[in-house]
């Protein structure tokens, strides 16, 4: 090289250097690269060469304008780095805050949140973790995960019963501790991350803000999960409490009116009973057993219903002729389908599936409706369809039809569609068809 560069020129290769080892390797190794640089050029290019004894005065000036400049260039390069270095670092953090937010919006249970807060601590500061949350009893500890190796329990139940950071508890027969993180929300502890302490070079200062930063999240996440819990208890209680309402309101009503036709018929057969001609005392009789019957029918409709619901009954198919439940449910209609056209469509020898009790209270539920909901000497279709895989019960009249809108909403108990003027009907016959409807097949 000096054969065709002139040694300034060549102290500018070594300041090159210097840039190059200050931008990769950081401050200390730049100032080394320094001082190296200026040995190999005294050593190398100075006369006499190889002697380390500089004869000319310039030359110490060089080497002072040489150190000087070097040790700024590479004060400026490794801070440069450091920048960059840290950017990137926050750079990760904010992605990993991030990923954890999608993570926990995600999430519908603390499970899933333990699964996400501890994939990301390892991901972001390679810190192998669990997360624990408080038993029912408030005294315990349940593990969202397995427990790291050496956990002990009297930190976490001291850190979960105080709502206090423990921060690092030793572990049990090893001589490296455990980092205690109590997930905090308002005055409220809803968990404790247990995690094993991360390697130094990922042990910043930043990175113990990173993990209770995302510890932070966690909780706010548990924290907003126990609110909706609570916000959905609450609703299921005040529509459990308005049902409970309006099932006594139905039920009062209900039972008062053939109760009041009941105590009157017999109070007038038992008071006036000599003034009582035969044909009164007839109908007196007859209006008696007609609110018996429909008050009998209401009960077993709720009773049946109270069944239903709390599953307590259980089909138990087997094969039965088609015609026979269609002639049962006839039979215990009796002269209430005289005044209608009832229309049978059922196969020939047609065999079907099913739980032969509950599928005749189906039938009569829905033949009831229909006679009830559409105009005398009206027609009813009855059917039975077949196919390979399943059967169809099919109940068609000429009725006014459901309400748009309240294709759902009739099924529920006491409820009547809008315009309904029959004063026979509940609202439970129909909740007890879906109810029987619903039930797991065997």
């Amino acid at each position: 090289l000096e054969q065709h560069l002139h040694p300034a020129n060549v102290v500018m290769l070594y300041l090159a250097g210097v840039v190059y080892v200050a931008s990769k390797a950081g401050r200390t190794p730049a100032i080394a690269t320094v001082l190296g640089s200026i040995f190999l050029y005294d050593l190398i290019f100075v006369h006499p060469r190889w002697s380390l004894k500089p004869t000319e005065p310039q030359y110490w000036l060089a080497f002072l304008v040489m150190m000087v400049v070097g040790l700024i260039i590479s004060q400026l390069a490794a801070r440069t780095r450091e920048q960059a270095m840290l950017a990137e670092a926050r750079a990760l953090r904010t992605q990993a805050l991030n990923q954890l937010s999608v993570a926990l919006g995600r999430a519908r249970d603390k499970e899933a949140v333990a699964q996400s807060l501890c994939a990301i601590v390892l991901s972001s500061v390679g810190a192998r973790s669990t997360l624990l949350f408080p038993s029912e009893h408030g005294t315990d500890v349940m593990p969202g995960q397995d427990s790291p190796e050496g956990f002990d329990g009297r930190w976490a139940h001291e850190a979960l019963t105080s709502g206090l950071e423990v921060g690092a508890g030793m572990a049990i027969g090893t001589d490296q501790p455990l980092r205690y993180l109590p997930l905090l929300a308002g005055d409220s502890a809803f968990g404790l991350l247990v995690m094993q302490p991360p390697s130094p070079d990922r042990d910043s200062l930043e990175d113990q803000h990173l993990v209770r930063a995302l510890v932070n999240q966690a909780a706010i996440a548990l924290e907003r999960a126990t609110l909706e819990r609570r916000s959905i208890a609450a609703a299921v209680e005040a529509e459990g409490e308005r049902t409970r309402n309006t099932l006594l309101a139905g039920i009062s009503h209900d039972f008062r009116t053939p109760l009041t036709t009941i105590v009157g018929s017999a109070t007038m057969l038992i008071e006036q009973a000599p003034a009582i001609n035969e044909s009164r005392r007839e109908s007196l009789l007859q209006t008696l057993l007609s609110e018996a019957q429909r008050l009998h029918v209401l009960t077993s409709n709720l009773l049946d219903l109270t069944r239903l619901d709390q599953g307590a009954i259980q089909p138990r198919p087997e094969w039965c002729p088609a015609d026979e439940l269609v002639e049962s449910a006839q039979s215990q209609l009796g002269s209430r389908l005289r005044s209608h056209d009832l229309i049978v469509e059922v196969p020939p020898d047609a065999l079907v599936w099913c739980d032969a009790r509950l599928v005749d209270q189906v039938l009569v539920n829905l033949l009831d409706n229909a006679v009830r909901h559409s105009p005398p000497e009206g027609s009813i279709r009855l059917a039975v369809k077949l196919t390979p895989e399943r059967w169809q019960l099919i109940v068609h009249d000429d009725g006014p039809g459901i309400p748009v809108g309240q294709h759902q909403a009739i099924f529920k108990k006491f409820y009547r569609a809008a315009g309904d003027s029959d004063s026979m009907g509940k609202g439970l016959g129909l909740a007890i068809c879906a109810a029987i409807a619903s039930l797991p097949p065997s």
